[in-house]
């Protein structure tokens, strides 16, 4: 496998894992709202009685603590994804310059072969001369 075909794998996996993250985060939003929902909801019952409205302090802290780490969770995701954007760019920057050291090695290469061939012409040309010198001997 090419070094090129290597980086393309890599690349789709890596887009394949930015795709899993980014529903990871749209799950993980949809399930910060409905925690919210449940939080404001839990608030506006927890006003008539005290030992409800203590219930449900526990209850509140409990979500806000499972808010803030579904922020945290998301904040993570998302710093995920700008490495990701990052990495995907070094990836194409490192693809560049490989196809460009391969354009270069082609080019050395036909050179090298042109050279070849206008050498093997001149050693035929030499043994040729030779054998006519050899002749007048």
């Amino acid at each position: 496998m090419t070094t090129r075909e290597k980086l393309e794998a890599d690349i789709k996996s890596k887009l394949k894992d930015v795709d899993k993250k980014e529903a990871e985060i749209s799950n993980l939003r949809e399930s910060l709202k409905q925690e919210q929902d449940k939080s404001a909801d839990a608030i506006d019952l927890a006003g008539d009685h005290k030992r409800v409205n203590q219930g449900l302090k526990s209850e509140l802290d409990i979500r806000s603590k499972q808010i803030e780490t579904l922020r945290e969770k998301v904040d993570m995701l998302e710093e995920f994804r700008c490495l990701q954007k990052e990495n995907e760019s070094i990836v194409n920057s490192r693809r560049a310059n490989l196809e460009e050291e391969c354009y270069v090695l082609r080019c050395a290469l036909e050179e090298a072969r042109t050279q070849a061939s206008l050498l093997d012409s001149e050693v035929l040309n030499n043994k040729e001369v030779i054998s006519r010198l050899q002749q007048d001997i």
